[in-house]
């Protein structure tokens, strides 16, 4: 009987037994005692899904990967970052500001998906616009979500009349495309910032607007927003002579000051 891997000491065997060295078993000593490469950063092994068996897990029925991380009947991974895809790609959908932050730290946007070693999911929202997402797990094993910033769906009302963002964030303001159409622009009030494929680069501050434009939207997306980029767009489209115009307005999210005043017979607080 040959042990497994005998030239680097895992065992000898004498009279056809294998007697393996410390940190190897079985009957030829291939099986490595060690639980490392089953246990995850939380010091779980196998997720609690499964057994770690010669060095690698062996799932329970239903859970697969490395760490029996993934339940090949559940709703998925797909399903279950949904609500996230929406309030951190969109500032939308069923959860509320704190529980998007509490709830979804592993979301992520960009303007284009990665493509290698990723799970690709998409779904449609209650506007008929649908959003792209990928996941993925990192060589730690978490979990990482990415969002499309920009919704990719035909026919969906996606122009926001209103808009509300900080200082220093990211916004994109959304238009439909229209297949007649001459050509497109936004405008701020009355200052021209784009017109067709092309941007107003005598604008100050132009190198921080971006044009995303593909089959179904002339987008905006305006980075480091400062106090000067509050206001009202203007989306133009041009078809012939007509003109239509989609009007939105960027609106400065600041918390409001409640004054509180004090009855001086009663002592008593009101606004």
């Amino acid at each position: 009987m040959i042990c497994y891997n005998i030239s680097i000491g895992n065992g000898v065997y004498p009279c056809s037994n294998c007697v393996c060295t410390e940190g190897y078993n079985g009957t030829t000593c291939d099986c490595p005692t060690s639980t490392d490469a089953c246990t995850d950063n939380n010091g779980t092994i196998c997720s609690d899904r499964g057994q770690c068996v010669c060095g690698k897990c062996v799932c329970d029925d239903n859970y697969q990967g490395e760490q029996c991380q993934e339940c090949s009947t559940c709703p998925g991974q797909c399903k279950a970052n949904q609500d996230c895809a929406e309030c951190v790609g969109f500032k939308q959908g069923k959860l509320s500001e704190s529980d998007c932050l509490a709830q979804c730290s592993h979301v992520t946007t960009e303007a284009v998906l990665p493509v290698e070693n990723v799970t690709k999911c998409q779904f449609f929202d209650d506007e008929g616009c649908q959003i792209e997402f990928t996941y993925e797990y990192d060589e730690e094993f978490q979990l990482k979500v990415v969002v499309k910033d920009t919704k990719t769906a035909h026919g969906c009302d996606i122009f926001q009349k209103e808009i509300y963002a900080e200082t220093g964030s990211a916004v994109i303001l959304s238009c439909q495309i229209s297949t007649e159409a001459l050509t497109q622009s936004w405008r701020k009030d009355f200052l021209v910032l784009t017109r067709g494929f092309e941007m107003n680069r005598n604008l100050g501050g132009h190198e921080r607007l971006t044009l995303i434009i593909d089959k179904w939207f002339y987008n905006l997306k305006i980075y480091n927003l400062t106090e000067n980029d509050f206001g009202t767009y203007v989306c133009e489209t041009q078809q012939g002579n007509s003109i239509t115009e989609e009007v939105t307005k960027l609106i400065h999210s600041v918390t409001s000051t409640v004054i509180l005043n004090e009855d001086t017979t009663t002592g008593k607080l009101y606004t």
